[in-house]
């Protein structure tokens, strides 16, 4: 994940993101809606069209509605790959946690010295101090697409996700940063910090 460039303050809010963080941190996912079923309906619609297509086309070629060996190898060599599309779409709808033995001042503390550590600019709102969200530098050759990664405090916890920008909730496959990013936080918690039983307590700082 690329921090974004030093001059740009900018960056995407998501006004339902606050809305739904009640629901977030209880499922560890984003709510079901139009928004976020809508590829899934896509895919699925794809997935019954591509068949729909083949099956006709055997029925043409053989008169009846029974396929060839080849015919159902080309229709998996199809279908496979579509469903794999709706299994890493269901991903990028969850977030993973990062257990911590700290409630949720201290991890909103531990998040802002882990991003200023890994010199991230962090873009936060008034309405939700919980949450901070990091903007990466497009990661697409033909137009600026780039992953917005969020990051929720929590008591015990920091869940974590991340999407893209300009194409909302599409059919892309999970991006795996985030989990990196998880990793990378936990490790750094565990290097910087102290579990005294009953505050936070930094080494190194």
């Amino acid at each position: 994940m690329k921090a974004l460039p030093e001059n740009n303050t900018e960056g995407e809010w998501s006004s339902s993101l606050i809305k739904d963080l009640s629901f977030i941190k209880k499922n560890l996912r984003y709510p079901l809606s139009k928004k976020t079923l809508v590829p899934g309906i896509i895919i699925g619609l794809v997935i019954a069209l591509v068949l729909r297509i083949t099956f006709i086309g055997w029925t043409l070629k053989n008169g009846s509605h029974r396929g060839s060996w080849a015919t159902y190898l080309l229709i998996f060599f199809i279908a496979v790959p579509l469903v794999i599309s709706i299994a890493r779409y269901i991903q990028t709808l969850k977030f993973i946690a990062i257990p911590t033995a700290y409630y949720l001042g201290e991890n909103m503390q531990l998040l802002q010295k882990f991003l200023e550590s890994e010199r991230l600019i962090t873009l936060r709102h008034p309405d939700a101090p919980e949450v901070f969200q990091i903007v990466s530098k497009s990661v697409s050759q033909y137009k600026d697409e780039r992953e917005i990664m969020i990051f929720i405090a929590d008591d015990k916890r920091i869940l974590i996700n991340s999407h893209f920008t300009n194409t909302g909730f599409t059919i892309v496959p999970a991006s795996k940063h985030y989990k990196q990013m998880g990793k990378m936080l936990s490790s750094w918690i565990s290097a910087h910090t102290v579990n005294t039983g009953n505050s936070l307590v930094y080494k190194g700082f």
